[in-house]
């Protein structure tokens, strides 16, 4: 190697860091933060042509804070019964994991990005072979926003089996770098052509 001096020259002007490296993280029960929101084409083509909203999480707790993860959720809108299904649970999750009541979400709900971002939630992480675009096999993961007291019970099941949580050095690394928000959602999505409740209107039916 050469003892060469050099020098680089560029504009940093609202650019973030790297954030920490997308690992795969341990199987379990996590709280976290909705840290932004985008309709996405990503997954389009393995889920039927739907279109997805890509909901982007920031691990707030254990040695794993601040790393970030990204949920794709379809628009609630397919004409296939089975993604439309799977859409609706997955937005309900969503709605109860961030505070939601489970007794308010009846009839239409609207959701905005306005009423998702920023919002405390949680979400389990479950270990699922996956294969990549050249056919080799990988162990990705399945993430899925659970409700409060999924969580809680997720919790006590591991410390029935005495896993430790771990609250390392990682815990105190700010979230600000990687910090997932990827730009603005237009309008809002409707579970239904009636647009209903709005999300904002619902939470704040939670409990003092």
């Amino acid at each position: 190697m050469t003892n060469e001096n050099w020098t680089i020259s560029f504009n940093a002007a609202g650019v973030k860091t790297l954030g920490l490296p997308n690992s795969v993280l341990p199987e379990r029960a996590y709280k976290a933060k909705i840290t932004g929101s985008e309709p996405t084409d990503a997954k389009k083509e393995e889920r039927h042509g739907e279109k997805n909203i890509l909901v982007t999480v920031a691990i707030t707790e254990s040695e794993f804070a601040g790393a970030t993860k990204n949920i794709y959720i379809p628009e609630p809108t397919s004409a296939r019964p089975t993604t439309a299904k799977f859409a609706q649970q997955s937005w309900v999750s969503l709605a109860q994991s961030i505070g939601v009541p489970a007794q308010a979400l009846t009839g239409q709900v609207q959701i905005a990005k306005a009423d998702i971002e920023g919002r405390d939630c949680f979400v389990y992480i479950k270990h699922q072979e996956q294969k990549s675009s050249t056919g080799q096999t990988f162990i990705g993961e399945n993430i899925r926003f659970i409700t409060p007291h999924e969580y809680t019970e997720a919790m006590k099941a591991m410390a029935a089996a005495g896993v430790s949580v771990g609250t390392g050095v990682g815990a105190r690394l700010s979230t600000g770098g990687g910090n997932g928000q990827v730009g603005n959602m237009a309008g809002s999505i409707a579970a239904a052509p009636s647009q209903g409740q709005s999300l904002g209107a619902l939470l704040q039916q939670r409990p003092a």
